[in-house]
C-alpha cells in the first residue's frame, strides 16, 4: 500500500492550490493508481506511470543534435477546463 500528499493548482493558477492526500494507492509494474482525497471531501481517481521521457532537438528525425532522457512520473491532469499532460522528474 502506498500513501502520499500533495497539492493541485486551481484553474491552472500556481498561486492558488488545494491540498490532497493520496490513499488506497498501489504500484503494479510501472502503474501508480489510487484516490486523491481533498480537504472539502471531494475524491478523484489518480493514475500515473513511471517512465523515461526523451526530448530530441535538431533539424529533423535524421539530423538529431541532442537527446536528453530523464526518468520520472507522467499523468494526465483532468478537471481543469482542459486536459494537460504532466511529467514530473526528481530535482
Amino acid at each position: 500500500m502506498v500513501t502520499g500528499s500533495g497539492f493541485d493548482a486551481i484553474n491552472g493558477e500556481t498561486n492558488r492550490r488545494r491540498s490532497f492526500v493520496l490513499k488506497d494507492a498501489t504500484i503494479n509494474g510501472a502503474l501508480l493508481a489510487g484516490t486523491k482525497f481533498y480537504e472539502n471531501g471531494e475524491q478523484r481517481k489518480f493514475e500515473a506511470v513511471f517512465v523515461n521521457r526523451t526530448v530530441a532537438s535538431g533539424k529533423n528525425g535524421n539530423e538529431i543534435a541532442s537527446l536528453d532522457t530523464k526518468f520520472g512520473i507522467g499523468f494526465i491532469e483532468t478537471g481543469t477546463g482542459s486536459d494537460a499532460r504532466v511529467f514530473l522528474e526528481r530535482r
